[in-house]
């Protein structure tokens, strides 16, 4: 599905505002139509929504792609293979190791969530 829209947006220049271009959209797809309408008109995933929007106003989200990695760092907008590769060497730098308790057999071990035994 996303990719279909990514293509239908950027490649065929549709306007995914439409509910007429998302229902022929999903009817590529093979979705029932009439299920596709009745979301498409009902209020069901409006709270969602708009809570993904607030999340996104919180963070300060103003480019697509948007790419928040673990830790105090994002990526905001199209950037080459290699600024993403950094980042995911830092954001795996900075995630927290388990420490291990005993006996390198042990299976207990302590993370940033507790310890498990």
């Amino acid at each position: 599905m996303a990719n279909l829209l990514f293509q239908a947006h950027f490649t065929r220049g549709l306007d995914l505002a439409q509910d007429q271009v998302l229902l022929d959209l999903a009817q590529e797809l093979g979705l029932k139509a009439e299920l596709v309408e009745e979301a498409l008109l009902s209020q069901e995933y409006a709270a969602r929504i708009e809570a993904d929007q607030e999340a996104g106003m919180a963070l300060e989200i103003t480019a697509v792609p948007f790419i928040l990695f673990a830790g105090p760092f994002s990526i905001s907008g199209a950037h080459p293979q290699e600024v993403f590769e950094e980042a995911l060497e830092i954001a795996f730098a900075l995630e927290p190791k388990p420490v291990r308790l005993g006996a390198e057999s042990s299976d207990r071990t302590c993370g940033p969530n507790g310890c498990f035994v």
